[in-house]
């Protein structure tokens, strides 16, 4: 099993790249906001995506780079521009979350009517070759008929047991299922051991303050206040 991605993809083929490289993708992603060091995984996920994308593009007859282009600058270079903006702003993490959360309201949109209609339209490869083969035939049906006749006779007899081949697909959902189980494992860990543990300190009693005391007692001092209250009498 090769996991090279193909110079093109067929539907069921991208599904399977695409959805697992998508599911890794956001799941990096929630590791790297929580200060998990996946940053560089996650870029290369989305450059796998992309090539995946440019592939699909290049199966259904269009032009490749479009595909490629558009899931690098969505998804790699915007994130990269406002995480330079965040630091050359001195920007606090509460307002670099929610300008990440505004770029995400357009990015993850986007990208996923990209996929989907990646992932519906049917590829122009095989229906090439069939009407090429039909415009051939209808041409020249005497050149035909010899290479259809050894073709027949070279295909194995169905009645006959054959080994049955190996699908690349589900080992690329098996090694994607495990990577993420293993990311997975490995991410939470990282994160437990990396939160900070909550500091609960104690709110310092107010100092009591005393009123300066002159040394007589309380019924001396207001006997003295009542004296000072009084009017001198005019002579």
């Amino acid at each position: 099993m090769s996991l090279k991605v193909p110079e093109r993809l067929d539907r069921h083929t991208f599904w399977s790249w695409a959805v697992c490289l998508v599911i890794a993708h956001i799941f990096l992603t929630v590791l790297s906001v929580n200060g998990a060091p996946f940053g560089v995984l996650d870029s290369f996920a989305v450059i796998a995506l992309a090539l995946v994308v440019g592939a699909r593009f290049r199966d259904i007859g269009w032009p490749a780079w479009i595909g490629v282009t558009f899931v690098l600058v969505t998804m790699l270079a915007l994130p990269l521009v406002a995480a330079g903006y965040a630091i050359a702003s001195n920007l606090s993490r509460p307002a670099f979350l929610q300008l990440m959360n505004a770029i995400g309201l357009f990015v993850g949109p986007a990208n996923t009517v990209l996929l989907i209609v990646a992932g519906s339209v049917p590829g122009t490869a095989a229906a090439t070759s069939a009407e090429a083969l039909i415009a051939v035939f209808e041409s020249e049906p005497s050149a035909v008929a010899p290479e259809m006749a050894a073709t027949a006779a070279q295909a194995p007899d169905p009645s006959l047991p054959s080994a049955a081949p190996t699908s690349d697909t589900k080992g690329l959902l098996v090694v994607g299922g495990g990577a993420l189980v293993v990311l997975l494992i490995i991410g939470t860990f990282v994160v437990s051991t990396r939160s900070p543990a909550p500091v609960i300190t104690a709110r310092p009693n107010p100092p009591t303050t005393y009123p300066p005391s002159n040394g007589l007692t309380k019924e001396t001092n207001d006997f003295l206040q009542q004296l000072s209250r009084q009017q001198p009498a005019k002579r």
